[in-house]
């Protein structure tokens, strides 16, 4: 062997075929440090929702179910109202249809305690009317077509862009999406919030424009079930799509080069939307310890 002509150097690892959702991308987005100890190391967020309502004091505790125990109220009640909300088809003026799906959900979630099982329904029910009697509701759910945790993905790049869609409905011949949060807010939080899921929503949208090439607007909402008639919109065309699908790009890019490099540096330093995230504890980034 001539060992002139033999060349070392280090091998590169090319990672491809790899699925991004749009929730990772969300996450992402708003910080890379939550990203990366959600997604990568796969560090469970602590909750921030408080429990104040005695009736639901100890919901999370046993005798339920298991994953129950590293849960609280919001999560609960959340999780209770999207499966309701994703349910709902045909009549929404139907009381008795609404409270069967309420119950059958309920039950699902493994709540059999009669005390509680009669304060989360009567939540529950609360909540739902309260979507489905506002203006937007009965705009989504007496559409002309829609779907519900509508499933959606695409090739990009050497790897696949994916999102699972709370509500897809059609008015007037043009699809839309709206995301349903179930955040306890103020009335005066909605905009400041908006940041928190527009990259989300957008990446819905842009999934949605590959669906149908026809279609030149996507409008996509966000909407607190606490405040119906208030949605936000988050308005996309052609070109505004094709500005994000850079920014994805990118963000993609940055992504694999922080999986490739462990010793990259991924700032903890403070920002807005640290005052709601679970990561954040005793005033710093959990981040900050590892």
């Amino acid at each position: 062997i001539d060992e002139s002509k033999i060349f070392i150097k280090p091998l590169e690892s090319k990672p491809y075929g790899e699925f991004f959702t749009a929730t990772q991308l969300q996450a992402f987005a708003l910080c890379p440090m939550k990203f990366y100890l959600k997604f990568r190391i796969g560090l469970p967020e602590p909750k921030k929702e408080l429990v104040f309502e005695e009736e639901f004091e100890d919901i999370a505790n046993p005798p339920y179910d298991m994953d129950f125990e590293d849960e609280i109220l919001g999560t609960v009640k959340g999780r209770i109202v999207h499966g309701v909300l994703e349910r709902l088809k045909g009549k929404i003026d139907d009381e008795k249809s609404i409270k069967e799906i309420i119950s059958f959900v309920i039950q699902q979630n493994g709540i059999s305690n009669e005390k509680k099982f009669k304060a989360l329904e009567k939540y529950v029910f609360e909540e739902v009317k309260r979507v489905l009697s506002s203006e937007f509701g009965k705009r989504i759910f007496t559409s002309e077509e829609n779907y519900s945790e509508y499933e959606i993905s695409t090739k990009f790049g050497d790897g696949y862009l994916m999102g699972k869609i709370d509500r897809l409905y059609k008015i007037n011949g043009q699809w839309e999406i709206v995301d349903f949060k179930t955040d306890d807010i103020e009335i005066g939080e909605i905009e400041q919030r908006k940041k928190e899921y527009e990259v989300q929503l957008s990446v819905y949208s842009y999934l949605l424009s590959k669906l149908n090439p026809e279609q030149e607007i996507f409008k996509s909402y966000i909407l607190f079930t606490k405040f119906p008639d208030n949605p936000i919109e988050i308005k996309h065309n052609r070109k505004t799509l094709q500005e994000f699908e850079r920014w994805l790009d990118e963000a993609i890019k940055t992504i694999k080069q922080m999986d490739l490099n462990p010793d990259s540096e991924i700032s903890t330093e403070f920002k807005e939307h640290c005052r709601h995230c679970g990561y954040f504890s005793g005033g710093k980034c959990i981040g900050q310890e590892i």
